[in-house]
């Protein structure tokens, strides 16, 4: 009894380790904090993990994570990507599902809600958008996949400032950011 009683303990122990070690769940708002002229945490970029080959099945074949990358001038597209390409030379890497405790907002429970996660995955798959740092970016697309609601925040990182900057200024700095954006596209089709 005393075996079984210690086995019983270490296989509790194990698995919360194993928990608590970075393990990702399929689903999860993965956050890959960017450098940038060799200043730490100026950005995170995010991505939604999917495991490779896996139970929840959205076509990711042996690809980690689904995300917005990709950029084509202006013009970014809806991927899978392996986990290790997307970290690079990223300064720490962390699970950031920072609506799951917030009332109202899905999912409280990721389990009942990963046929609408998958949904959303597949609907937008292999589709391009205008890339919009301020208002199409990543950390948009991560929040709407897992939670039905693009918003971002950019929190602990030198440019969260401008995510929480109040609505007239955010409004302000999103018309700059698209007229910057289908200035570019000028570029690329003359």
């Amino acid at each position: 009894m005393k075996h079984l009683i210690l086995v019983a303990l270490i296989l509790q122990l194990l698995i919360t380790v194993i928990d608590s070690t970075g393990e990702f769940k399929f689903g999860d708002m993965v956050a890959f904090y960017r450098k940038c002229a060799g200043k730490e945490d100026v950005y995170k970029h995010y991505a939604i993990y999917v495991g490779p080959n896996n139970k929840n099945n959205v076509g990711q074949g042996d690809n980690d994570i689904f995300h917005l990358t990709g950029h084509i001038g202006p013009v970014s597209q809806y991927k899978f990507g392996k986990f290790e390409e997307a970290k690079g030379s990223s300064t720490k890497v962390e699970v950031e599902n920072y609506f799951d405790t917030t009332d109202g907002i899905k999912p409280a429970n990721i389990d009942e809600h990963v046929a609408e996660i998958m949904k959303r995955i597949k609907d937008s798959k292999g589709n391009c958008q205008l890339y919009g740092p301020l208002n199409k970016n990543c950390e948009h697309f991560a929040t709407w996949v897992r939670y039905g609601k693009p918003t971002a925040k950019q929190e602990g990182t030198f440019v969260e400032p401008i995510f929480t900057a109040n609505e007239a200024v955010k409004k302000k700095m999103a018309e700059i950011s698209h007229e910057y954006v289908m200035e570019l596209n000028c570029h690329f089709t003359n």
